[in-house]
């Protein structure tokens, strides 16, 4: 399985959180998150290559530098930006053997899912073991947007990202024959985009991480963790 993360950038998202981090506490935000989905995606033994999808070169030096692969799309919205790193890495061509060899199924993951953990990956791509075409959504905690998407194969289904995304991926893939799925847990319920959501992350952490997001947090110049 391929994990594809898009990402729109350290600096240019999130803005959500304006209102209790300045914009070089979001971008460390951003950046600490990453790392977070890239590790455990690492983790997983049910991956075989992660790629990071975003035109933001500090990003893809960050995820470079944890050996991890990088897409810089041409579209200029999320979906097409999938569509393209989708037809990537299936050859661009869709034929069953290139799918087959490597991309028989493809992970769709955000970068803001920072308790996600290896086991979440895994339980996904067990769900999604029969060979006729299947497709596996988890919602975010409010039920509306998607969290993950794993597809099989790789082409199944467009990607739908957006508002009432879930419903709108649990819909297309109903309408194109596949197999429906919907997987649920704490680790790819909490995406970071409100302030409500940050003071569920930091009750969810442990105490040693807690500690590491405060840190990251306060004014002033810090290491990347």
């Amino acid at each position: 399985m391929i994990a594809l993360v898009p990402l729109k950038g350290f600096r240019n998202g999130k803005s959500r959180l304006s209102s209790v981090l300045e914009e070089e506490e979001r971008a460390r935000l951003a950046c600490w998150m990453m790392e977070r989905v890239l590790r455990s995606l690492g983790e997983s033994r049910s991956v075989e290559r992660s790629v990071l999808i975003s035109k933001d070169e500090e990003a893809r030096s960050a995820a470079q530098a944890l050996g991890v692969e990088t897409f810089v799309e041409e579209s200029d919205n999320l979906n097409g930006a999938l569509r393209e790193a989708i037809a990537s890495v299936i050859g661009g061509d869709g034929d069953r053997e290139t799918l087959e060899g490597g991309a028989r199924m493809v992970l769709i993951i955000p970068a803001d899912l920072p308790l996600l953990r290896s086991q979440d990956v895994n339980a996904m791509a067990a769900l999604c073991e029969e060979t006729a075409p299947c497709v596996v959504a988890a919602p975010s905690q409010r039920e509306e947007g998607t969290n993950a998407l794993l597809l099989r194969p790789a082409d199944s289904m467009a990607p739908a990202f957006g508002p009432d995304s879930f419903n709108r991926h649990c819909a297309a893939a109903e309408a194109q024959g596949a197999l429906l799925k919907v997987y649920r847990s704490p680790g790819l319920g909490l995406d970071i985009d409100l302030p409500e959501d940050l003071e569920a992350l930091r009750r969810a952490l442990d105490p040693k991480a807690r500690q590491a997001l405060s840190a990251l947090l306060s004014p002033g110049p810090v290491a990347s963790p």
